[in-house]
């Protein structure tokens, strides 16, 4: 389903952040980017995303696992790419955390306007600078805390991107991905994982519900158990309208 014919582009609150925006400003000029609008979902084959296929995809909602031999496994959230442009040689592949929805533009126009646009390139260049940090951060996950400290910080980056408060006010997040895309992504094996899943329960900072719904009743001790200074999450909310914002700081 091309996006630019719906209202999906419209309505994103991904529309703002810097690689959707210089995207969507092409939409006026001779050779517009044009994007097809696809589900993964949670449980099935892998996707690859080595752009090979000839697709540069960005995610619109959900959370995905992204792994590849080069760049190891780390998360991919909303609003950020799922390869690399010009980079189509590096191999890899997605799964989705939970039902994911991708918009997949064509690669060869998306680095020939980027040639041309420098909003478009830097806005890519940006990005792929991000998503080195994001491996980076795995990385030292995996490599320096111990196995409770990862999976508390791999929940509260969950927390970050997928969580929300029902109506009593509890912070509520569901991971539909498989047991074992988890304990690879934190370099445990399956029983170290449930392990230490069981200790966060005993400990009061995860109850696990059914179909892979879970309560945080203490995100901010997560965070701390984690021992890392945990990137917030990317999303770009509603734009505040700025005269208005700064009479209601008067006001106060």
């Amino acid at each position: 389903m091309p996006c630019q014919t719906t209202s999906h582009c419209q309505t994103c609150k991904q529309r703002h952040n810097a690689l959707c925006a210089a995207i969507r400003a092409r939409a006026a000029s001779v050779c517009p980017l044009v994007a097809e609008f696809e589900t993964l979902l949670p449980g099935a084959a892998p996707t690859d995303v080595s752009l090979k296929g000839g697709r540069f995809g960005i995610l619109h909602s959900g959370l995905l696992l992204r792994c590849g031999p080069e760049t190891g496994m780390d998360v991919v959230s909303i609003g950020e790419p799922l390869g690399e442009a010009f980079r189509g040689n590096r191999e890899m592949r997605v799964t989705a955390v939970v039902p994911s929805q991708v918009c997949w533009y064509d690669v060869h126009e998306v680095e020939a306007a980027a040639l041309r646009d420098p909003r478009l390139h830097g806005a890519l260049s940006a990005a792929a600078s991000h998503a080195a940090g994001l491996r980076r951060l795995f990385t030292r996950i995996r490599s320096t805390l111990t196995p409770l400290e990862r999976l508390a910080a791999f929940l509260a980056i969950c927390a970050h991107r997928l969580a929300e408060r029902d109506r009593m006010g509890v912070l509520r997040l569901t991971l539909q991905c498989r047991h074992e895309d988890i304990a690879t992504l934190l370099a445990l094996s399956g029983a170290q994982l449930d392990e230490m899943r069981d200790e966060l329960v005993q400990r009061g900072l995860l109850f696990v519900l059914e179909g892979g719904e879970m309560e945080l009743p203490l995100p901010a001790q997560l965070e701390e158990l984690s021992t890392l200074d945990l990137p917030m999450f990317n999303r770009v909310e509603e734009i505040v309208p700025v005269l208005p914002r700064m009479a209601e700081l008067q006001r106060a």
